[in-house]
């Protein structure tokens, strides 16, 4: 995946039907939500453009709050 999948997946969940997250009432997409975390997992380099636009909070999951975390902190210890 490149750095346009990882676009395409912020933008989704922005055009995607949304869903209330319960998060401060805003808006959510699990499907964007996960879009963004299977670049990350195929091409780790997509953490840097993630994380440079949403944080762990933005997801209305809290399994993907986790995973997006840990994420972050495994790629501390590889750089």
């Amino acid at each position: 995946m490149s750095s346009s999948t990882v676009r395409a997946g912020l933008a989704a969940s922005v055009s995607c039907q949304s869903v209330d997250s319960g998060n401060d009432g805003l808006p959510a997409s699990v499907a964007a939500e996960a879009a963004i975390l299977a670049a990350i997992l195929l091409n780790n380099s997509h953490y840097q453009e993630a994380a440079g636009r949403v944080e762990a909070a933005d997801f209305s999951l809290d399994s993907h709050r986790r995973v997006f975390l840990r994420m972050g902190e495994l790629l501390i210890w590889i750089t």
